[in-house]
């Protein structure tokens, strides 16, 4: 079951998030029990429940909305929510989940009455989506109740003076109007000046009608940093290269099978030429550690190269090759679980209690001792073979302790344990130390806050140019970015770029206001260094979804690299390979330019270095906007520079009033002051 207990007080007349308890009754022979949902990117580890007596309990701060949501026991086993008859449709780890309703029925009362609702005016000054520095100005956002306040300003002190700053709306929703204010310098103190029906109320840290000011701390980016809007290109190393002799000439034809193909770290040195002629500024590699599998993500060494890929030098020689050409490198760091085959696990069974590594893993029993000694021989017999293929004793049984996905090749890190804080400390300093440039944080969303926070404040000891992003699968503006890491994957953009452009699921407003309600939500330094995607190593080739609709593929990729955020193309990807799903969609790089969609990949490179030449692309405030059903715009505005993108998924023709002094962004060619677009896009700029 779930209760809205009520709402966080900020102050005496001013309310933030909902306070929501979940409680179910105990499973019987459960250990550890999770709360999935939404906020935590429908995966477990999140949010993980309390045991009082013969029920679990957790409590959650939340924003009106409809919450999917089930219970997951520590082998994502779901337990669905009995207590709660209503369903909402969504399948979570096979089950429907139950609906949690937070906030929805008293914000459409409150649409529906007369006067004035101070309890839905909004501003967190802590939360750095309402208060942040962005490149000298200081961002300040208010949300209201949609239609209820005509117009907003802010009182701003900034070095000793006060101003007075409008505060536009950028963004409406079917429930809010979203407010930004944009001052610029430091500010010290400010508050909200809301007009209503002719009268101006003051808006302070008391709510509606206190004159006094907010004076929080207020963080955020005060300077340019390269992964601000940056491009990046994402390799798989057993895929991309093998050097000295390559993949056979027809391997990416077959579908892929789960085995190592070769690929090796000479192999992507040897093609830093080919990413720099494409205008990417970063590599991200998933893992390069020693591993028994060909993904490496069941890691047996984090501070080591797998063989099959090379050695420090050859990697040492990678990042130095790159740096050379200007591209930064990411690697993965595989933070939630590691192999049985690590030495640390291997001791901890071997040793139990008395191992320092006992409490670094997630174990389901008290003792090595309580396990059926057919099955702690079967691990034995796992780990001494390599932990490649599962022995007959472990076939179709439930490991002891907690693992990824619940299967016996990757057990879960006891993340507040101090041994396995102190072997991930240890990892990120011994990378950073060899001149990487920032992680992304395999199953983020999965880990606890605090562990991503020590992660976050490990990294920017190595400087703010070093940048941390979490792999999380959706509803990345449920999660603390700004104060976890710089940025994240964004999946949920994928979702809506493939619904409105190649599914036709979504209309252009839906497309509009879900892109818009994210941005409005982050801030500004993340909405431009969210990592957008349209495919990756996990997910089925965006040019076998596309089925053959060129502007439909071509439309989603100029949309991706002109949209806030930092475009990412996964290798391949620019040239037409296409694939399943996972390992489908990690064959070979194809090679053999004869074989190319040149057409896709002269886009994709005209796109990325449309980016390099213009700091709006990469730096520039954000709004998007629908034109119709099948057509919308993307704004792009920073210190007077301008990018208007239009994009029409119809072969209806769209009439577009642009102004004048629009040139096109790819030949300078100047543009119509109406613009006729049918099926595909324009780039328009503006000094």
């Amino acid at each position: 079951m779930y209760r809205v207990l009520g709402r966080e007080r900020l102050g005496r007349r001013r309310l933030g998030r909902y306070c929501v308890h979940f409680s179910i009754p105990w499973p019987r022979g459960v250990r550890r029990l999770y709360l999935v949902s939404s906020f935590t990117s429908m995966f477990p580890g999140r949010v993980e429940l309390e045991r009082r007596g013969d029920r679990g309990f957790a409590e959650v701060l939340l924003w009106e909305g409809g919450y999917p949501y089930i219970y997951v026991t520590e082998h994502y086993e779901p337990v669905p929510d009995y207590e709660n008859p209503e369903t909402c449709g969504t399948r979570v780890f096979g089950e429907e989940a139950s609906l949690a309703r937070v906030g929805v029925e008293e914000l459409e009362e409150a649409l529906g009455g007369g006067g004035l609702h101070e309890e839905h005016i909004i501003h967190d000054e802590r939360n750095p989506g309402f208060a942040h520095r962005y490149l000298g100005l200081t961002v300040l956002r208010l949300w209201t109740l949609r239609g209820e306040v005509d117009e907003v300003q802010v009182e701003a002190l900034v070095g000793g003076r006060l101003r007075t700053v409008e505060a536009r709306r950028v963004h409406r929703d079917r429930y809010r109007d979203y407010y930004e204010a944009k001052v610029t310098g430091s500010v010290h103190a400010y508050r909200f000046l809301l007009r209503i029906d002719g009268k101006s109320i003051s808006y302070g840290p008391d709510g509606v009608g206190d004159e006094g000011f907010f004076t929080p701390k207020i963080g955020g980016l005060d300077r340019e940093e390269w992964w601000l809007g940056a491009t990046y290109y994402l390799v798989f190393p057993d895929s991309f290269d093998r050097h000295p002799e390559g993949f056979p000439e027809d391997a990416w034809r077959r579908v892929r099978e789960r085995r190592h193909l070769g690929g090796n770290l000479e192999g992507i040195r040897r093609r830093l030429s080919y990413l720099e002629e494409l205008g990417v500024d970063a590599v991200y590699l998933t893992p390069i550690y020693k591993a028994p599998s060909y993904h490496r993500y069941d890691v047996v060494d984090h501070r080591s190269v797998d063989p099959l890929l090379g050695n420090l030098e050859d990697f040492d020689r990678l990042v130095s090759g790159a740096h050379a050409r200007g591209i930064r490198v990411v690697l993965d760091l595989v933070a939630h679980h590691t192999s049985p085959c690590a030495p640390m696990f291997r001791e901890a069974i071997s040793a139990g209690k008395r191992s320092m590594y006992w409490s670094m893993y997630r174990f389901l029993v008290d003792d090595p001792g309580q396990v059926p000694k057919s099955i702690l021989d079967g691990l034995h017999k796992f780990i001494e073979e390599g932990c490649t293929i599962l022995s007959k004793e472990l076939a179709g049984q439930r490991p002891f302790y907690e693992s990824f996905a619940a299967g016996w090749h990757m057990p879960k890190l006891n993340h507040p344990d101090p041994e396995a804080w102190r072997y991930l400390e240890e990892t990120v300093r011994f990378w950073l130390s060899r001149g990487i440039d920032g992680f992304r944080v395999d199953v983020a969303h999965a880990l606890p806050e605090e562990t991503l926070e020590k992660l976050y404040h490990e990294v920017k000891s190595f400087g703010t140019g070093k940048v941390l992003i979490m792999e999380i699968n959706s509803g990345i503006d449920t999660y603390p970015l700004g104060r976890v890491a710089d940025s994240a994957m964004n999946y949920d953009l994928r979702d809506w770029v493939i619904g409105f452009f190649l599914e036709g699921s979504l209309t252009a407003q839906e497309l509009a206001e879900r892109v818009m309600t994210q941005y409005v939500r982050l801030p500004t330094h993340v909405a431009n260094a969210l990592y957008n995607l349209l495919g990756s190593h996990d997910t089925p080739r965006i040019k076998t979804l596309a089925q053959d609709c060129k502007p439909c593929l071509h439309s989603a990729y100029a949309f991706l690299f002109t949209i806030h955020g930092s475009p990412s193309i996964y290798y391949g990807d620019e040239v037409g390979m296409e694939g399943g799903s996972d390992p489908d969609c990690r064959r070979p790089m194809i090679w053999r330019r004869e074989l190319w969609d040149k057409e896709l990949l002269d886009l994709v490179r005209s796109l990325a270095w449309l980016r390099r030449r213009h700091r709006v692309l990469r730096l520039g405030y954000s709004r998007v906007y629908a034109l119709g059903r099948d057509a919308l715009a993307v704004r792009r505005t920073l210190d007077g520079e301008e990018v208007l993108a239009l994009f029409n998924r119809s072969h209806q023709r769209v009439d577009v009033i642009v102004g004048r002094g629009y040139v096109d962004a790819f030949t300078g060619t100047p543009a119509e002051p109406r613009v006729e677009l049918c099926r595909g896009f324009r780039i328009l700029y503006k000094a």
